[in-house]
């Protein structure tokens, strides 16, 4: 028979059977559903993160206390004379931020809100990506003289203010009046760990009026992060290197001895979050993977039910001369006719996966090419493979065995 008849008695076989049919499907049905959704949501995950770590600023190197990621003890933060050593003896870089954070309450008559608060200079706005709403963001005059000013984020002014221009009013930041004199568009967090709420106040301020922040040494000028941007995306490596020898150097640490800070550049925390995000969608996609075996044992398992079921038409085919791979052909023709309508349905509901992820505007699920042909070529390489044995099975029986068989 050739392809289009061998397809039609595929078809007519199904259709003979719809209900056997449709479970059989279902595993491969579940298992297209899962595998495609799952990378789809693994791409839309490192998306929306690469996102909000490219959209905090541009060419960032950061540089924390503590070693590999870890927590400092509060006795080994950075200093403003860190900052300014990196600001005077780094070549290519574009700003200095120096930050010092903490957390605080902002009271406006009845309404609260708690916050990040963070303490920094004016130099901020050239290194993160900033957006100003409304007034302005306090100068480096306004951090001279440790004025009581601050900028908050429009999710705070909403708590705070309502509908109302926040701007020129005066909120109590544990106790203390400041006056708000700008306000920026909400983030998600920074590369920098500034929270989901973070209101800026010059650094000077911080330190006399918010924290009477102390290091281990009697220092006045601690720091929690000192932020910078390098030049160019091409500077951004070597800044990073010449940061990490100049620490190195500032707090005489040895060949030898591990760094008591880390230095994190935007394009290492982009790499990282494409590994993990990788290797997560890898693993997820691959236990999902299981529903395909799972469907392919269902498939080979129908296909011998089928086998048993029509060993006198089989006979009845070799007894008018079909041959070996005129059988083998018509069997896998039809697990493999199984195993695609299975993997285009869960293409479709993989489809639909997305779409009800992105109505909840949490991150934007990305169906990619790739993960539909995975998702439907593995289904067809599931119905070839578990079709072989049952098509080999068939194709090997005897003519007149069969002929006999009741």
């Amino acid at each position: 028979m050739s392809i289009r008849q061998n397809l039609q008695v595929a078809f007519g076989a199904l259709l003979a059977n719809k209900l056997r049919s449709a479970l059989t499907m279902l595993g491969i049905i579940i298992g297209v559903t899962a595998v495609v959704s799952l990378v789809s949501i693994g791409e839309g995950v490192e998306s929306a993160i690469t996102g909000e770590i490219e959209g905090t600023g541009s060419n960032i190197v950061v540089v924390v206390p503590g070693s590999e990621f870890q927590s400092n003890s509060g006795n080994d933060l950075l200093t403003l004379e860190d900052a300014q050593a990196i600001e005077d003896e780094v070549a290519n870089l574009q700003a200095v931020a120096p930050q010092y954070t903490g957390t605080a309450q902002l009271i406006y008559e009845d309404e609260a809100s708690l916050v990040t608060i963070t303490g920094t200079t004016a130099n901020v706005v050239d290194v993160l990506t900033i957006d100003l709403e409304l007034g302005a963001f306090f100068t480096e005059s306004d951090n001279d003289n440790a004025e009581r000013v601050i900028v908050i984020e429009s999710d705070t002014a909403e708590d705070l203010f309502g509908q109302l221009n926040p701007v020129g009013r005066s909120v109590r930041v544990n106790g203390v009046r400041f006056e708000i004199v700008g306000m920026i568009t909400s983030t998600d967090g920074t590369i920098t760990g500034g929270g989901a709420a973070t209101a800026y106040v010059p650094l000077n301020t911080a330190y006399q009026s918010l924290f009477g922040a102390t290091t281990a040494g009697g220092t006045q000028n601690p720091v929690t992060t000192v932020a910078m941007s390098a030049l160019t995306g091409d500077d951004i490596a070597q800044v990073a290197d010449d940061v990490q020898l100049l620490m190195r150097d500032r707090y005489d640490i040895n060949l030898n001895e591990e760094d008591t800070f880390t230095v994190i550049s935007q394009d290492e925390l982009l790499d990282l979050v494409g590994d993990v995000t990788s290797i997560l969608t890898l693993f997820l996609g691959a236990v999902a993977a299981i529903s395909l075996v799972v469907g392919g044992i269902g498939i080979m398992n129908i296909s011998l039910v089928s086998v048993t079921e029509r060993t006198r038409e089989i006979g009845l085919r070799k007894a008018v001369g079909a041959k070996y791979h005129h059988i083998v052909t018509q069997f896998l023709i039809e697990t493999v006719v199984l195993s695609t309508l299975g993997g285009i349905i869960g293409v479709i509901l993989s489809l639909l996966t997305a779409w009800g992820v992105n109505q909840t505007d949490l991150f934007t699920a990305v169906i990619t090419t790739e993960s539909v042909l995975l998702g439907v070529g593995f289904s067809m390489f599931v119905g070839v493979f578990f079709g072989l044995y049952p098509a080999n099975r068939a194709a090997r029986l005897h003519p007149i065995e069969a002929l006999r068989y009741e």
